[in-house]
């Protein structure tokens, strides 16, 4: 009865009041649909985290990272990075001035108009016309037996067995189809897109965007860059090892428990017993109970026991 009456007080008492409220609102607030709304948000995420979708772009993004901290990125990397000053600097600039100032002396008039002439030059040497003056001329010279003329036509007849010889006929051979084919359709649009392609190279886009790649590779082997990919590096192994994986597993488990039907018949349970324990009837009771108990601890009912 001393325990029983102990254990009244205490249920009666404000700190167990208190305390059955307080579990009353967590009862509450876990049994709420934002509670449960977060809870499956929380599984939800916990099952793609465990997905081959998932694992295998954390594996394909652990390789991006070991191949852009690798020796080959960085050397590759490097040479761009000199060819790009290369491209930049001056001795490159300035062949590219002269290879244009070239190709408009090719293409302009005088140097045209000097390769039509120099053509017609060619023409007229290998003529009929020229070949039978030179005949007629060396008939002349077997007529005169002069010293002065005949060494002039000796000469003359030299540069003409030169000028009729192979290697003469196949060097102007040679000239002819050099010429044609730099007054042909493919050579001029070759060099006009050359000149086209220098004109975009020395432009101001091209100059951005290659300042723009120069920051972007200073930046991707900047030491900011380089720790937030370890960093990464490391969540990456931590979320996919074996404590991380466990905790996961174990915190499933606890979230099917308490999502369960035993567990919500509990609580239930445990709801409507605290509902009696705190209703009007069983307040009385126990009121009615803590008099009969002070009264049988009183004297006169202990005397009158002890008189029967």
């Amino acid at each position: 009865m001393v325990w029983l009456d102990r254990c009244h007080e205490f249920t009666m008492s404000a700190p167990f009041y208190l305390s059955m409220v307080w579990l009353d609102r967590c009862h509450e607030f876990t049994m709420s649909a934002p509670f449960y709304l977060s809870m499956v948000w929380l599984d939800r995420c916990h099952e793609f985290t465990m997905s081959a979708p998932f694992y295998l772009s954390m594996v394909w993004l652990d390789r991006c990272h070991e191949f852009t901290m690798s020796a080959s990125f960085y050397f590759s990397m490097v040479w761009y990075d000199r060819c790009h000053e290369f491209t930049m600097s001056a001795p490159f600039y300035l062949s590219m001035v002269w290879l244009d100032r070239c190709h408009e002396f090719t293409m302009s008039a005088p140097f045209y108009l000097s390769m039509v002439w120099l053509d017609r030059c060619h023409e007229f040497t290998m003529s009929a016309p020229f070949y039978l003056s030179m005949v007629w001329l060396d008939r002349c010279h077997e007529f005169t037996m002069s010293a002065p003329f005949y060494l002039s036509m000796v000469w003359l007849d030299r540069c003409h067995e030169f000028t009729m010889s192979a290697p003469f006929y196949l060097s102007m051979v040679w000239y002819d189809r050099c010429h044609e084919f730099t007054m042909s359709a493919p050579f001029y649009l070759s060099m006009v897109w050359y000149d086209r392609c220098h004109e975009f190279t020395m432009s101001a886009p091209f100059y951005l965007s290659m300042v723009w790649l120069d920051r972007c590779h200073e930046f991707t082997m900047s030491a900011p860059f380089y720790l937030a990919m370890v960093w990464l590096d490391r969540c990456h192994e931590f979320t996919m090892s074996a404590p991380f994986y466990l905790s996961m597993v174990w915190y499933d488990r606890c979230h099917e428990f308490t999502m369960s039907a035993p567990f919500y018949l509990s609580m239930v349970w445990y709801d409507r017993c605290h509902e009696f324990t705190m209703s009007a009837p069983f307040y009385l009771s126990m009121v009615w109970y803590d008099r009969c108990h002070e009264f049988t601890m009183s004297a006169p009912f202990y005397f009158f026991m002890g008189s029967v």
